[in-house]
This record gives structure tokens, sequence and C-alpha cells, in this order.
């Protein structure tokens, strides 16, 4: 797995195979020329570069010095005790071990001053529990990304910090440790959490590829990452590698869990809505009206999937017809049964019921243009 894929002198793609690196950090470059042309400039870093462990461990700290100087900036507090390490044993040495900003920070969902944290207690605490439990575990929440109070996950750049750290500890770890591939899991969804899309693609990729490599029976996981990744791709941009992500993930849970299950009607409407973004609205819009009354029988009509697929049917409606009334009167039901069922079972405030509600207020608008001017 590999972050910095960019020439460090030009700023180009790296090709494939890439020249050497530079020998000492394995900082990478285009060419032999720009490695050369770069050294002046290079050499006076270069140390630092090797001491921080290598190129890469030189990006990921960096990135995680930004992540904690972020989360201060937006979780810090003024005053309060470390509810991981308390005074006496909140050393200044265990933050020297991460050369972090460190002012405490509300890291997670717990009430009070047992949600106040230093990211670098939080770090050290995961990779003890990681150290002493081991593979004992699985199937528990991963102690880099969730709150052991709570069971929640931490807050935002928090989060992001602490994947950083915990990639930095295990990435010299052999490619099919539990540790290496559990970190690579943690970065990629927090990278995603935090929108930091196109690197979130290389630690999914990286994760996704060791499944298949070490891990090739953990179906679950690899359909998580699979999903994240292509909602990576779509918020790139990238609609095609999105849509085929979207078909494979649907073909999978159709097959696997049954085509009327939860699992795979929420495949069903992230394809609807790829669909969508590459503009294929014909192909979209049959599928999402069989799909809309499956879930219907399947769910009945007040469930959260079955609310979402009418929204996402409306609003391919609205694509295929938006200049036709029959289209926008049918859009605006769709939404308007999409929008009361919300605010009865989610709460008027809820984001599904603040999003539906935008949408309907739109065809309402759309609707006034069908009037005949008085």
């Amino acid at each position: 797995m590999r972050f910095l894929a960019v020439c460090q002198a030009c700023g180009k793609d790296l090709p494939n195979p890439a020249p050497p690196p530079c020998p000492h950090c394995r900082t990478p470059y285009c060419s032999d020329a720009c490695r050369e042309e770069h050294w002046l400039k290079h050499k006076s870093v270069c140390r630092s570069v090797v001491d921080a462990g290598g190129a890469e461990k030189h990006y990921a700290r960096y990135r995680a010095r930004e992540a904690a100087g972020f989360a201060a900036s937006t979780y810090g507090v003024e005053s309060g005790v470390c509810a991981v390490c308390p005074p006496p044993d909140d050393r200044p040495e265990r933050r020297d071990r991460y050369k972090l900003p460190e002012p405490l920070v509300r890291a997670c969902g717990c009430p009070g001053p047992q949600g106040l944290a230093r990211i670098s207690s939080l770090a050290a605490r995961a990779q003890a529990e990681t150290e002493i439990f081991g593979e004992e575990r699985a199937g528990q929440p991963n102690p880099w990304q969730h709150c052991r109070r709570c069971q929640r996950p931490f807050h935002g750049a928090v989060r992001l910090a602490l994947a950083w750290l915990a990639w930095i500890t295990y990435c010299d770890k052999p490619e099919r440790s539990s540790e290496r591939v559990d970190a690579m899991a943690a970065l990629g969804v927090a990278l995603h959490r935090n929108g930091r899309y196109a690197e979130a693609v290389v630690a999914l990729e990286g994760y996704v590829a060791a499944l298949h490599q070490f891990h090739p029976h953990a179906l679950g996981p690899l359909l998580a990452a699979r999903d994240t990744l292509a909602s990576c791709h779509g918020r790139l941009g990238r609609s095609g590698e999105a849509l085929r992500l979207r078909r494979e993930l649907h073909d999978v849970w159709t097959l696997r869990a049954g085509a009327e299950t939860p699992e795979a009607l929420v495949a069903a409407n992230n394809l609807a809505s790829a669909l969508l973004s590459a503009d294929l609205v014909d192909e979209a819009t049959p599928f999402l009206r069989g799909r809309l009354a499956a879930a219907r029988d399947a769910l009945g009509p007040d469930h959260e999937v079955v609310l979402v697929l009418s929204a996402n049917l409306a609003r391919a409606v609205l694509r295929v017809g938006a200049l036709e009334l029959e289209h926008v009167e049918e859009a605006a039901a769709l939404l308007k049964e999409a929008l009361y069922a919300s605010w009865r079972v989610l709460g008027v405030e809820h984001v599904r019921s603040l999003e539906f509600q935008a949408l309907y207020n739109e065809v309402k608008e759309k609707l006034k243009a069908f009037q005949p001017e008085e």
C-alpha cells in the first residue's frame, strides 16, 4: 500500500514500474532526472525522513499531526483531566512518542469527563489492548477506532488521527498479520468518513487485496470494504468504477441473502444511485420500480429502505420527464408519502426527513410552473 503515488519533484503520477526512489529514505520520483534535480532541495530533509521510518511513514506522521491539530481545534476543551491517563500517569513522555498537538479533546460520545482524552493516550491504550488480547479481539470493536466505554466510534478527526497512528504502528509487520490488515481497514474507513476519498481508495484497495490473499473466506468484511470503496469512487466522480462495484455488490447480496432481504434492497438502492450518477436513467427507473414494489411487500411501507427507494425513484422520474406534468405529479406523490412516513417513523428533525423535505419542496416549485396564470 503506497500513499505517495506521485513524483515528489514534479508531481506527475509514478510510472509502473517506478524508477528507483531516494536510496536513503525511499522518497519516490518519476525519473532519475527528477531524483537528481530534486536532491539539492531534498537533502536537507532526507535525514528526518529516514528517522521517521521512510517516506511513507513520514507522510503518515504528517497526516496524523494534521488530523490531531484539526481534532484539537474542533473538539478541544480548555480544562479537564484525561480519562485514559489521569494524573499522575499523564506523563509527557507518552505524548512525545507520537509528537502530536496534545490538548484534551472530547473524543467520543461518553458523557461528561469520561469522554475527555489525549489522542496519544488513546493510541497507547489501543496498542496495549491489541498486544494483550491479540486474536481474542476477533469480532470486537477495533480499539483504535471505538471507545471502550460507550462502544461508539471516536469523533471525526480524532478517529482519523488514531487510524494514521495505527498504520504507523503496524505497517512494518508482515503483510498477513491481523494487526496490519486491521490498520488498513481502520484507516480506509476513517479517511472515507473524513472526506479524504482519494487516500481512502489507496487504503481500501490495499485492504481488499490483503483479504483476497490472506483471508479469502472473510466475505462480510470484504463486502463492507467494497461498499465503502464504491462510495469513494462515486464521491471522486469516477461513476464507471463506482457503478461496476455497485453491480457486483448487488449481485452478491442477492445471491447470498435473497433479493428481498434488507441487505440486498440496500444494495439495490445503492446500485440505482450509481445508475443515476452515470446518467443511465432509462435503466434506473424500471429497476427502481421493481425494487420498490418488492421492498414494500417484504419490509412494509414505513421501512427506511422503502423510503429511500421512493426518493430515488422520484429523482429518476424527474430526470425522465421534468417537463411533463404526469412525471412531476408522480414524483410529488412519492416524496409526499416518503416524507410523511419519515416524520412518523424517524422524526421531523432526522436527516432523512430533512432530505425528503428539501426534495419535496423542489418538486412543489416545479408543480407551480404547470398551474395556469390568473
